[in-house]
């Protein structure tokens, strides 16, 4: 009984294992199929994804048929067509679910009905005279499209445009009857018309734009609904009742006539008026105007401002009339003159100004001229001394002096932190600049440094284009981040090695051997544009990431550049004594590697290492690439502009992005694209015929 209790116990619990584990094995194979399913769902979603992101935008500027065998086309939302050529088949080359498509200059064929599919919903015409046919709106233009650009030759009518409108262009100069526009229409720009206007015939418009429009105005002519009103030949008389009620922005560029009260709606806020030049008197102006632009304008202004407490931005670009301190209200932030050059007095030009441009003045500027409150001033014309008319401004943060050439003294400049002195040349002493200055640019500087920057702190970028002075050590702050010196060339021995914040250093004309610690120790970005003595990796801190080197005329040897750098662009054009490289010379960490331009040297296999994605070769280089040549780490190449042909294995299967330059004048051989490659950009000039193979990786630039 024992036995058979036992038998029976060990065959239940073997029973109970084997169940468990078949349970345990089903439950493993249903996580791995979910886990699978979930990873490769994952990857499906990514990989549309990035199909999508890819060929979202197709622009077919060689053959339609980068459109009609494009193997992704599907996923194509904007569709820019600008080839010669018929829409075939008719219903079925643009994809369903384009939303935005554009018909550029080249296009000039015939449009059928449902040769554009119903998503669109953005649809542009060429504006240009190449486009001659005209089709019927309604039967080509799908009721999708809210968006619409017609070309010069394309009238409308009523109850032809989509229902949905809601913006429209146009190109032609034509009578618009009363129900052309549909009601959902609230933005349109007409370049060309020039017509009687039927009132009531621009419907519920709230952005109007009349290019061309230059005929008499009547009440009821512009919708009362309009907002926005852009009349750029307009130069009609302009009477009461005739702007709309409601308007925020009028743009009246050429129009010159006398303005009265009310002719201004007093919703107005952005005027600007170009031409116009008349006197004007009070209350003419609406008080609702927060910025206003008169470039022709130059009449007394007497208190014609002074009501407009609402203005908060005044554009006078010809005004030169004595101003008083009535002229202007107390509501003003930033004000520009560009002509204006009369004496302003004190307490003249309203508190609340922070930035002021005086292009064309140049009086001295006394006590109380300029107001407490300016953060932000430029005056490209002053050349007087600076007196104390600056250093009561206890706001003040960027200065712009182009002419200035006067001496500086102690605590004329206030705590300013951006400082532009483009003809300055006087030697400054200490305690001149102040101590908040952050930004400072002397074109023209050209005086020992002595000790008056080291103790600004707070400076972060130094550019000084003329200056060429021995620079001692400790002369500069340690606080400088950026430091430009076009024509600076003396020795620097150990003049910046304290500079442990400064990351970039350009210098133009430097031309002296360099040493250990020359260069700072935490430079990533350097510049050496005239450099033609030593090299080596010593020489250069480990941080060293970008590096430009432009007259370097000797052998580039295995370690004269460190293994930091990333950017190595080499920029020389010289075509005696070149640079001439050796196997491992550039260092295996350069990512974009820039050849010089006019390098005439064979380049052998392993020069440029493996570690370059982004190459650029010699614009001028003449020798033939062998295979090999370019590493297969490069995923965009820029070839020469005149090279030999290329063979079959030159171009590495790495490659997906290849760049012709301007001025390539040779077929195009597809057996020598690699498969890798998705993207060929090509100037618009070029004339060869596009291989059928490579139309749709085609891509022209300018």
């Amino acid at each position: 009984m024992n036995n058979n209790n036992n038998i029976y116990n060990h065959t239940h619990n073997l029973e109970s294992i084997t169940k468990t584990d078949i349970d345990n094995n089903n439950k493993n194979e249903k996580l791995f199929f979910s886990v699978w399913r979930n990873k490769y769902l994952l990857n499906e979603i990514q990989r549309h994804h990035r199909l999508y992101n890819e060929n979202k935008k197709i622009n077919i500027n060689n053959s339609m048929d980068q459109l009609r065998y494009h193997p992704h086309r599907r996923y194509a939302t904007e569709i820019i067509i600008n080839v010669g050529e018929p829409l075939e088949p008719h219903g079925q080359l643009i994809p369903y679910g384009t939303t935005k498509l554009k018909f550029f200059d080249r296009f000039n064929k015939p449009i059928q009905a449902g040769d554009i599919p119903t998503t669109v919903t953005f649809l542009e015409f060429s504006t240009t005279n190449n486009y001659s046919h005209r089709f019927d709106i309604k039967s080509v233009v799908p009721p999708s499209v809210t968006e619409l650009h017609l070309g010069i030759n394309q009238e409308i009518s009523p109850n032809t445009l989509p229902p949905s409108l809601t913006s429209l262009k146009m190109e032609i100069d034509q009578d618009i009857p009363i129900g052309t526009f549909p009601q959902p229409l609230t933005t349109l720009y007409q370049n060309k018309f020039n017509r009687t206007i039927t009132p009531g015939s621009f419907g519920s418009i709230v952005n109007l734009s009349l290019e061309s429009f230059n005929q008499p105005l009547k009440a009821g002519d512009l919708p009362i609904t309009c907002k926005y009103l852009y009349l750029d030949s307009y130069n009609q008389p302009l009477q009461p009742n005739i702007l709309p009620p409601e308007l925020k922005e009028l743009e009246l560029l050429r129009f010159n006539h006398p303005l009265s009260y009310g002719v201004l709606p007093e919703s107005i806020t952005d005027l600007n008026m170009n031409y116009f030049n008349h006197p004007l008197s009070y209350g003419v102006l609406p008080d609702s105007i927060t910025n206003l632009g008169m470039d022709d304008f130059d009449h007394p202004l007497s208190n014609s401002l002074s009501a407009l407490h609402s203005l908060k931005t005044l554009f006078l670009g010809s005004f030169n009339q004595e101003i008083s301190i009535q002229t202007f209200p107390h509501s003003i932030e930033k004000l520009s003159f560009y002509k204006f050059n009369q004496v302003i007095k004190p307490n003249v030009l309203p508190p609340s100004i922070t930035g002021l441009f005086l292009y064309a003045y140049n009086h001295p500027l006394s006590d109380g001229v300029l107001p407490e409150s300016i953060t932000n001033l430029r005056m490209n014309h002053l050349n007087h001394p600076l007196s104390n008319s600056l250093s009561t401004l206890h706001s003040f943060k960027t200065l712009h002096l182009e002419r200035f050439n006067q001496v500086i003294e102690q605590n004329e400049l206030p705590s300013i932190t951006q400082l532009n002195l483009l003809t300055f040349n006087h030697p400054l002493s200490d305690g001149v600049l102040p101590e908040s200055i952050t930004f400072i640019t002397m074109k023209d500087f050209n005086h020992p440094l002595s000790n008056y920057l080291s103790t600004l702190h707070s400076l972060k970028t130094l550019l000084l284009q003329s200056f060429n002075q021995v620079i001692k050590p400790n002369e500069l702050p340690e606080s400088i981040t950026l430091l430009r010196m076009n024509s600076f060339n003396h020795p620097l021995s150990n003049s910046l090695s304290t500079l442990h914040s400064l990351k970039t250093l350009i210098l133009h004309a430097y031309n002296h051997p360099l040493e250990p610690q020359v260069i700072p120790p935490n430079v990533e970005h350097l510049e050496l544009t005239s450099y033609n003595c030593n090299l080596g990796k010593h020489l250069f801190p480990n941080t060293l990431q970008h590096f430009v080197i432009s007259k370097y005329s000797n052998e580039l040897l295995e370690n004269d550049l460190p293994s930091s750098i990333t950017e190595l662009n080499i920029e020389s054009n010289y075509t005696s004594n070149p640079i001439r490289f050796q196997i491992n010379s550039i260092p295996p960490s350069v990512k974009k590697l820039i050849l010089p331009i006019d390098h005439s040297q064979p380049l052998q296999v392993g020069t440029i290492p493996n570690s370059v994605v982004d190459l650029e070769l010699p614009r001028h280089y003449s020798h033939p690439l062998q295979v090999g040549t370019i590493p297969n780490s490069v995923t965009h190449l820029t070839l020469p502009k005149v090279f030999s042909p290329l063979q079959v294995g030159v171009l590495p299967e790495s490659l997906t992005k290849l760049t012709f330059r301007r001025g390539f004048d040779q077929p195009i051989d597809p057996a020598t694209i690699p498969q890798s490659v998705t993207q060929i950009s090509l100037h618009y000039d070029y004339k060869h015929p596009i291989p059928n193979s490579l139309i749709n990786i085609i891509k022209k630039f300018l």
